[in-house]
């Protein structure tokens, strides 16, 4: 039997400036989807790792809202904030 690699777990929060969905893959694996908005939403997800490395797409549909009033200003479609692993090995 095959050996699955180890699975561990992801923790952040998401927010937008405007309400929006986002989606969170690996590969052609959808992780996570679900509304962001003004207000922090906590999120957790299970990836797997391979040899220690694992790569997550993050994509939203909706174009970006310009940060400011100047002509400069990015447009922003939404930010993650306070990223932690949980390592299989340290689930509890």
């Amino acid at each position: 039997m095959a050996r699955r690699p180890p699975a561990d777990h992801h923790g952040f929060f998401l927010r937008s400036l405007a309400r929006r969905v986002v989606i969170i893959g690996q590969g052609a694996r959808k992780c996570w989807r679900g509304e962001v908005g003004t207000q922090p939403v906590p999120v957790r997800i299970t990836v797997a790792m391979e040899t220690g490395r694992t790569k997550l797409g993050f994509y939203t549909p909706t174009h970006g809202v310009a940060e400011g009033a100047s002509a400069g200003a990015r447009a922003l479609a939404f930010a993650l904030y306070d990223p932690k692993i949980i390592f299989a090995g340290d689930a509890p």
